[in-house]
């Protein structure tokens, strides 16, 4: 029963995330976050910061901000198997806690 529940998300979110890349504004908002993120993360490192986490949220209640966040999640995920100057395992995170749907990136 379970499975097939998290099939029927992750279905749901594919068609979703589907439907908003047909926006011009979804993909300059993913590369925004990127140019974003290819800024800032050099600065957390040089100073040994752990962690950085990005909150994505919505107030609409039709899961936007979950296929938004993963989007991102995905892109990050991409731009560290580009970077071979990361030492450290990097692991990224996708939590949902009210509303807000929170991405932690760990160096």
């Amino acid at each position: 029963m379970f499975i097939k529940f998290k099939f029927k998300i992750k279905f749901f979110y594919l068609i979703l995330k589907n439907f908003l890349l047909k926006f011009r504004e979804t993909e300059e908002l993913l590369k925004k976050m990127e140019e974003f993120l290819n800024w800032i993360v050099p600065f957390y490192l040089r100073e040994n910061h752990y962690y950085l986490t990005l909150a994505v949220g919505c107030t609409g209640g039709k899961h936007r901000s979950v296929a938004i966040a993963e989007m991102i999640k995905d892109r990050i995920e991409k731009m560290i198997e580009d970077i071979d100057e990361f030492e450290r395992n990097v692991d990224v995170a996708l939590s949902i806690v009210n509303a807000q749907t929170k991405i932690t990136i760990n160096f």
